[in-house]
C-alpha cells in the first residue's frame, strides 16, 4: 500500500504526528493508500513556506509566471506515483493512463 509524505517548501517531509487518514477508492471502497494526518506544526511550516515563496512569486516577471502552470503539468504527467494513483482511482490499467 502507498503511504504519502507531506509537500512543503518543495520537498516530501513526514508529519511531526502519527496519525493517517485512509484513502479509499470510491468504486470499491477499498483502501488504495494512505497519507499522513498534518499537525498544527506541519501546517505552520507549509503557510510559512508558502509565504516565503509568494515574496519570490511577486518578483518573478510575468513572462515566466504564464509559463510555469504548463511546466508543472508537464511535469506531474511524468510521475509514474501520479500513474498509478489516477489508474487506481479510475479502476483502469497502468498501461492505459501512460499514453
Amino acid at each position: 500500500m502507498i503511504q504519502h509524505q507531506l509537500y512543503i517548501d518543495g520537498a516530501y517531509t513526514d508529519s511531526t504526528g502519527k496519525d493517517w487518514i485512509d484513502v479509499i477508492n470510491p468504486a470499491t471502497e477499498a483502501v488504495i493508500s494512505r497519507t499522513p494526518k498534518a499537525t498544527n506544526a506541519d501546517v505552520d511550516k507549509a503557510v510559512q513556506a508558502a509565504q516565503k515563496a509568494q515574496k519570490a512569486w511577486e518578483l518573478t516577471p510575468n513572462r515566466t509566471r504564464e509559463n510555469r502552470p504548463q511546466t508543472w503539468r508537464q511535469n506531474r504527467r511524468q510521475t509514474r506515483e501520479v500513474y498509478r494513483f489516477t489508474a487506481g482511482r479510475a479502476g483502469e490499467r497502468l498501461r492505459s493512463c501512460e499514453r
